[in-house]
């Protein structure tokens, strides 16, 4: 049946410009942006998976600095206890030289000045060792000095969204001493000395200053003025540099354990993003193939189009 009111053929021609053209614009898109999913529309589900994912990664890749940002600060506070350690074992050398009775009171007054000064470049350097404005050697105390009680400072390290995705790492104070023991004299009895400490919050095992009463006086630092003091100096200095040396341990462990850290967030981000990848991104391949295509298609529908409307263009012949 020939008949002009509806052309069956132009409106096919016609819809499948329209499909055809939708498809284009697809692969246009995905080429454009490089993802195979731009909304909603174009995967419900995977759009959902991808955008959790996307979070996840961007809390792992700040999980990671987090944790390279804790090996920072654990290496400023191992490298600074690393130079306290240095010094007490110059300050070693010099109370072993005084304690030797070829010298003089004058020499060791002499010994003494170097001693002393490397005392107070102790208390200077765990004192001010800070990294992003946190102190990490004396306990977060402000003004530690040596006959105060010590305190640890803790902070945790975030790996993660939970509360409880966390490192946590002290850093015990350089004072190494909570208490003077007022009950104990030395060898020579020329003062009382300190206690050993047994605070876990300390940096060491006993304080470098004498105690309770006698001579020296309490709170002073321990000296190598005489030989009996050097001898009593040798012994307290062989416990500081065992607790500085303790804690450089401890500095090291917690550096590699906190590397490993940052090294498996940094698979689990790799490894997430390549999964999101997978769900979300343009596959260029067989977008090309695709936009190819429809641009076939689309030059056959215009052309299928063309013919459809001139078909009818013979029925005004039955008219003449």
């Amino acid at each position: 049946m020939t008949v002009i009111n509806t052309n069956i053929g132009a409106t096919i021609a016609r819809n499948a410009i329209g499909t055809n053209e939708r498809a284009m614009a697809t692969s246009m898109e995905r080429l454009s942006t490089g993802l195979r999913i731009n909304s909603a529309k174009d995967d419900a589900a995977g759009l959902a998976i991808a955008t959790r994912m996307t979070a996840q990664v961007s809390t792992l890749d700040m999980a990671a600095r987090n944790a390279n940002d804790g090996i920072s600060m654990v290496q400023t506070a191992e490298g600074a206890s690393k130079e306290i350690t240095n010094m007490l074992v110059r300050m070693k050398e010099l109370a072993v030289q005084s304690a030797s009775g070829t010298y003089s009171d004058t020499d060791r007054a002499a010994l003494d000045l170097e001693f002393g000064a490397l005392m107070s470049e102790i208390d200077r350097v765990a004192k001010n060792t800070t990294w992003n404005t946190n102190t990490v050697l004396n306990g977060g105390d402000a003004t530690p000095d040596y006959s105060a009680s010590v305190t640890s400072t803790a902070l945790d390290i975030r790996l993660g969204s939970a509360s409880t995705d966390k490192l946590t790492v002290t850093f015990k104070s350089w004072v190494p001493s909570s208490a003077i023991d007022a009950g104990t004299t030395d060898a020579a009895g020329a003062g009382t000395n300190v206690s050993d400490n047994t605070s876990t919050s300390a940096f060491g095992d006993a304080v470098l200053q004498w105690g309770t009463a006698g001579t020296p006086s309490v709170g002073t630092r321990i000296d190598i003025t005489a030989a009996d003091h050097a001898t009593y100096a040798i012994t307290q200095l062989d416990k500081a540099i065992k607790g500085a040396t303790s804690e450089q341990a401890n500095y090291g462990a917690f550096i590699n354990r906190l590397q490993h850290a940052a090294d498996n967030l940094a698979n689990v981000s790799a490894n997430t993003d390549q999964s999101r990848s997978r769900i979300q991104d343009a596959d260029y391949a067989v977008e090309t193939t695709n936009l190819a295509r429809t641009q076939i298609i689309a030059q056959a529908s215009t052309a299928m189009l063309a013919q459809a409307n001139q078909s009818k263009q013979s029925v005004l012949a039955l008219l003449q």
